[in-house]
């Protein structure tokens, strides 16, 4: 299996139990996972019908702190601020090796993250814009 199959393959069955948690945190409300292949987040949050927020799940080899921040795409960076002015919060969650953190996407928190660049050397990606958010603002899952 190439390297890029088997990365791939690891993130898709961390979404597949990562749905189970978010299930028991929002046992309240109706919680599934986009199926459009392409989906910008992976899962939404559904309330009286209404959508109330989305979940992007990273799923990483890395312990928490060995980086000074964890990354996700500029492109979803966009898609979030959009849904941020319809009332939807949007958060990001990285599952590591040895936690689970998060970060609910503010924009006018600018010290808690800046735009670079990034990519994924093990699927041979080129550097693309990202979002670096500074891992001592992130919170941790129980």
């Amino acid at each position: 299996m190439s390297d890029i199959k088997e990365d791939l393959d690891f993130g898709l069955a961390s979404e597949d139990v990562f749905i189970g948690d978010l299930k028991t945190k929002h046992e309240n409300s109706e919680v599934n996972k986009f199926s459009y292949k392409w989906s910008s987040f992976d899962y939404k949050v559904k309330y009286g019908g209404m959508i109330i927020k989305e979940y992007e799940l990273k799923t990483r080899r890395v312990n928490h702190g060995l980086y000074p921040t964890l990354i996700f795409g500029k492109t979803k960076w966009d898609y979030a601020l959009k849904q941020i002015k319809k009332g939807i919060e949007m958060e990001v969650v990285w599952k590591l090796n040895d936690c689970i953190v998060s970060w609910v996407l503010d924009p006018e928190k600018t010290d808690q993250y800046y735009i670079g660049v990034g990519q994924n050397v093990k699927r041979g990606e080129k550097a693309k814009p990202c979002i670096h958010v500074k891992c001592e603002y992130m919170k941790k899952w129980d």
